[in-house]
């Protein structure tokens, strides 16, 4: 799938975004999720998107995190080989629920700034929140 076509759903509200192929599991439990939600849709705010980048805000929750990582999940490049992909997935899942786990306290009032930039080759992952107790971290795969 395109990404564009995955921002444009976050930008729309989308709780989740699957392409294939993928686990009928793994979409059982994400509908699971949107219907016991109470509320998901300000949950992601997607604040830019160019074509090499884009800077978001997520809650700070577990829910949150797997929505977000379910939307990387969508987005696929062909520069990119699938255990690459599945890798940079991984390591990027950890280091945002390190984030919100020290730096928010799973404190759904509160949200980390996440941006992902394409450079030299490389995706970096640049992850913020607003206290100083969990400094931004960064982490890179090549492309």
């Amino acid at each position: 799938m395109d990404t564009g076509d995955v921002i444009a759903a976050m930008r729309e509200g989308a709780f989740s975004y699957f392409s294939g192929p993928f686990e009928r599991f793994a979409l059982v439990e994400m509908v699971r999720s949107a219907m016991a939600s109470p509320a998901w849709d300000d949950g992601i705010e997607v604040l830019s998107a160019t074509t090499d980048g884009i800077s978001l805000t997520a809650r700070c929750d577990l829910e949150t995190a797997d929505r977000l990582v379910q939307f990387l999940r969508g987005a696929k490049t062909p520069e990119l080989s699938e255990p690459d992909r599945e890798g940079m997935i991984f390591a990027f899942k950890e280091i945002l629920l390190n984030a919100m786990e020290r730096g928010c306290n799973y404190d759904s009032s509160r949200h980390v700034e996440i941006s992902f930039i394409q450079e030299h080759g490389a995706v970096y992952a640049v992850l913020r929140t607003l206290v100083k107790a969990f400094r931004s971290r960064r982490f890179a795969t090549r492309l």
